[in-house]
Order: structure tokens, then sequence, then C-alpha cells
């Protein structure tokens, strides 16, 4: 499986702070920017980047490396994140991980509405804006566009037969972008609209590889309980689901 924005969005999700430093925000706005243009990074500086941002969400790799003969995307991720050791600070990951962007994407900064020219030198003493999913420009009359947004009310009005299943540009139903985006009760309302939970898009994943990449647990606990879902659907890599996940809790989930 080629890491691109949809197949691990684990790399692009900041863990919720109370007190954001400027090194923070800037750092925020990265993961963020790697989201939108993963498809111009290289499998090699993605590999950099997750491993720098698995250790700042959840330190140190202290799990076990991914078994499976053809897991070999999984070993992968592991084995970059291993690779960190123990000693390095979170900061100092930060640190890193926006070197590397100034590297591979030398203008990102400039989506940062905020950023004054100090800044775009290398300081971080400007807070640049955070280009959450609540500033995503809503087309109403679009189901995407909705489901995205989290607008369950809305996507009643627009839902039908025709188009929950349906694929967009992306190659992604609904429910992909529900489980992408850790969209719980989004999830909940189309598994009662009856959503396919194994159509698979182009890469061949399922709205369950969406959940475990995205590290979605509570939304993998409620697929998996939904009587018709395979946990067996392989993507174009061979990988099954539970070959992606990484994150001990849902690990757990898969084994109870």
């Amino acid at each position: 499986m080629s890491l691109n924005p949809n197949e691990d969005d684990n790399l692009f999700i900041t863990e919720d702070q109370a007190v954001k430093t400027p090194l923070d925000e800037l750092y925020e706005h990265g993961t963020l920017c790697v989201r939108n243009n993963a498809s111009q990074i290289s499998q090699e500086n993605l590999l950099y980047l997750y491993s720098r941002f698995k250790y700042i969400t959840e330190g140190p790799c202290n799990c076990d490396r991914p078994s499976g003969l053809f897991n070999f995307e999984a070993k992968k991720k592991w084995d970059s994140w291993k690779l960190l050791g123990s000693s390095i600070s979170k900061e100092e990951c930060k640190q890193e991980y926006i070197k590397k962007l100034d590297e591979i994407l030398p203008h990102w900064k400039d989506t940062c509405t905020s950023l004054n020219e100090a800044d775009k030198k290398g300081t971080f003493g400007i807070r640049c804006s955070t280009m959450g999913q609540n500033e995503e420009v809503v087309n109403y009359s679009d189901c995407f566009d909705v489901c995205k947004s989290g607008n369950i009310d809305q996507l009643k009005k627009l839902i039908n037969s025709e188009n929950l299943d349906k694929k967009d540009e992306n190659g992604m139903s609904l429910i992909m972008w529900a489980c992408d985006r850790g969209l719980v009760d989004m999830v909940k309302f189309l598994l009662k609209q009856k959503a396919d939970v194994n159509l698979q898009d182009a890469d061949g994943q399922t709205c369950l590889h969406y959940a475990v990449s995205c590290e979605h647990a509570e939304i993998v606990k409620i697929l998996l309980k939904e009587s018709k879902i395979d946990v067996t659907i392989q993507d174009s890599d061979g990988l099954s689901a539970k070959d992606l996940a990484t994150n001990k809790d849902i690990l757990v989930i898969f084994n109870q």
C-alpha cells in the first residue's frame, strides 16, 4: 500500500493541546499541509514524517513489529518509528518535521496566512492559521462536502439510494470519508442507511482500512460490530485492515 493522504491520515492529525506554542502551531499547520500535498512527497520522506508524528503523538515505539508475510508497508512504518529510539524529545521531532518540510516543500509556509517574512526565514514567533476541517468551504448541495463537515441533518436531505455508496473524484464513498475524518455520529448514521462497509476504493481499501489507518479506535469498534463486514478484505498490496493496525488500542479491539 502506498503512502498517500487517504492511506495514512495519521500522518496529518495532530494531538490536542490545551496551550499551543508557536512551534506547536507551525507543526500543526505542517501536518495539514502534508495531507494536502502528500502526492508530491516521496515515500521515503513520508516515512520520515510519519515516524516523527508517531513519536510526537505516542512517544517511543514500544509495540511489536507488525507480522504477516506481505505486510511490507506496515513494517516499514514501524521500522522508521522504532529507529528514532527514545532519547529524542517531542520538540526536537517537531523541529525535524518542519525542517524536512522546508526541504521538500520550500513554499509550504506561504499558505500560513499569518506568517510574516521573518517567520518564513525559520523563526517560530508568529502564530499561523489553523486549516482545520471546520474552516473548509462547504457546498451544502454536495453530499460529500456535507458528510465531511459532519452535518447529519443536512445530509439527511440529500442522501438517497443512488448516492449512498457513490464514490467521489477521489474514489471514496461517504462512509469512507466519515471514517477518514473520525466522525463517529456520521458513521453511525450511514450504517443505519445501510452503507456498504465492504466497498473498496481504487487501492482496494474499505472504510475499515481508513478507520484503522487514521487510528479512530471507536469507529473501528463500531464497524467490527456490523454483521456484514468482511475483515478479510485485502487492499491492492494484500493487506487487510488488521494488517495495518499499529495502534495498541485498535489491536486490542481486533483481538477481543
